[in-house]
């Protein structure tokens, strides 16, 4: 799975479109949080507020991903929008530092700056949950309970409806009053971790500029 995020290694990037509306908090709080573990119907309420008013974020993210032949970790810095643009920048390791990925909402390109190149990309349910929006969705859909992880912490599952024998489940730890994610653990069929997400900071509705989302043709930069 950690191919997913280097370029030429079947990037497939795309974020899926999410319409997270009004309708999420009386969905997520009736359905979802039956399960949970004496969680303060403020915190929660606080959680499930934040969460449904986030048309954008920005963050730095450690990923790990987990595999037979061992673990691979990468730190990016991501910007995404609710509707689906967003763009990704590994920052470490730094053989790979500055390989970027950028979605428009329709259109998703690679920039290698080592190789001063760019290539097209399909969409990749493994870079897909790489964007909490996905998440997101999965809980909007297929919530499995809101439980407490401790006294500081939420703890939001779901399960994903793809076919993908890796993403199965996902456990989304929130601050608590905040509503702030923490981490993101996607598990597979077995329960097994596939891959685990630190969020090392996040900024919630941030106002992000066009430019970050904007792609451009060789033939254009060529022009310019």
């Amino acid at each position: 799975m950690g191919d997913s995020i280097m370029i030429g290694k079947k990037w497939n990037l795309g974020l899926q479109k999410t319409v997270i509306g009004c309708m999420i908090i009386l969905l997520l709080a009736l359905s979802a949080c039956q399960g949970k573990t004496q969680a303060s119907v403020t915190d929660e309420e606080t959680a499930l507020q934040m969460l449904q008013s986030l048309q954008s974020y920005e963050a730095q993210v450690s990923i790990t991903f987990y595999a037979q032949q061992g673990e691979s970790t990468y730190t990016v810095n991501q910007k995404a929008r609710q509707e689906g643009a967003y763009r990704m920048e590994i920052v470490e390791p730094a053989v790979y530092a500055g390989i970027t990925t950028i979605c428009d909402g329709e259109q998703i390109v690679q920039t290698d700056p080592t190789i001063g190149g760019q290539v097209s990309a399909r969409k990749n349910p493994v870079r897909d949950v790489l964007f909490l929006y996905s998440f997101l969705e999965a809980y909007q859909k297929n919530p499995k309970g809101c439980s407490e992880e401790d006294a500081d912490t939420l703890v939001l599952s779901a399960e994903y409806t793809g076919e993908h024998q890796k993403i199965v489940s996902g456990r989304l730890t929130l601050a608590k009053g905040s509503g702030m994610p923490l981490s993101l653990v996607i598990s597979d069929q077995a329960g097994n971790p596939s891959l685990h997400m630190t969020f090392q900071s996040f900024e919630a509705n941030p106002q992000l500029a066009d430019e970050n989302f904007q792609i451009t043709t060789q033939s254009e930069s060529e022009s310019t």
